[in-house]
């Protein structure tokens, strides 16, 4: 039996009867112009917001849905298609929102007005930040409020980093880095349950008031290699640093020479002295092995027991 489409919704019994039995039920009549019908429903967990469209109680599939929010911006604005459940899913807003939801289908249209609760996605940032002599990094949630307990891995992407390796956030969601020993990019992640942030960041060597120490540049120097590869000593790197920039050589006297060159000038002449015998050609000291024997003096101007040699013999010889 087909009934007429009624002007206005109306509640009609209906009564069948067949094989001496009968059966009434009471049956409300849409018009065709109002058959058409969007709801708007609110997930309480997760914030997510669904939208279906029915004609008569049964899904309608490619419908278009039109949602706005007033005066609020929400990223699921604009128009969505339902599927073959004649649904649509958009994310929760961030937000409390009111949002009109309009649905077309086959020239009908229907209406309605829903408000939404606002959901915060869940997430962690990451932010490095130096301050001269120090580098902190920091770990908040969503809300902005410490992350305590998550898990920071600090790696230098070019240059060496002495404090590359992996730290946990303390109760105010920081870790705390020394400063670098020479200028680097870091790549810094944390990682809080299934979240996860990554950052870069340029740290830079701490400018100092007025000029370092030596032992402030040695120290630096340390530092700088602690983590490279080399196949030489770490002393002896040390060491030819320290006499390559020991600023006492920069304040020796031009006279002095080097340390080397002085010494090497003392033993020239101790050898020199230590080898020269006297004679006629040299005189000699009180030392000589050359001097005339005790019972063989020697004529007047040669004898050598007072070492002075013969030239002198001449002028005072007996």
């Amino acid at each position: 039996m087909t009934l007429p489409n009624p002007n206005e919704t109306v509640t009609v019994d209906l009564t069948a009867t067949a094989d001496n039995q009968t059966g009434t039920a009471a049956v409300e009549l849409v018009p065709r112009a109002d058959s058409l019908d969007v709801d708007v429903a609110q997930d309480g967990e997760t914030g997510a917001v669904t939208m279906t469209v029915t004609q008569y109680g049964v899904a309608v599939p490619n419908a278009t849905v039109e949602v706005a929010a007033a005066n609020v911006e929400y990223a699921g604005e604009g128009n969505h298609t339902t599927d073959e459940n004649g649904t649509v899913t958009l994310d929760p807003p961030t937000e409390n929102i009111t949002v009109d939801a309009t649905a077309t289908a086959a020239n009908l249209t229907a209406s309605t007005t829903a408000d939404l609760v606002g959901y915060a996605e869940e997430r962690i940032d990451v932010a490095v930040e130096q301050t001269n002599g120090s580098v902190l990094v920091t770990v908040v949630d969503e809300n902005g409020s410490a992350v305590e307990g998550a898990n920071v891995s600090v790696e230098a992407t070019d240059g060496n980093y002495t404090a590359e390796g992996d730290y946990v956030t303390d109760e105010n969601g920081t870790v705390d880095l020394r400063a670098p020993a020479e200028n680097v990019t870091v790549e810094v992640t944390a990682t809080w349950g299934n979240l996860t942030d990554t950052t870069t960041a340029d740290l830079t060597v701490p400018t100092r008031q007025g000029p370092m120490t030596f032992g402030q540049r040695v120290s630096w120097f340390v530092h700088s290699i602690m983590d490279e590869e080399n196949d030489r000593p770490l002393g002896q790197l040390v060491s030819e640093f320290v006499t390559s920039n020991n600023p006492g050589a920069d304040h020796r006297p031009d006279h002095a020479g080097p340390n080397q060159e002085r010494n090497t000038e003392r033993n020239q002449a101790a050898n020199n002295s230590s080898v020269q015998a006297s004679g006629p050609e040299n005189p000699g000291n009180g030392n000589d092995q050359d001097k005339g024997p005790k019972d063989n003096p020697g004529k007047s101007g040669e004898k050598g027991n007072n070492g002075n040699g013969p030239d002198k013999a001449r002028n005072n010889g007996k």
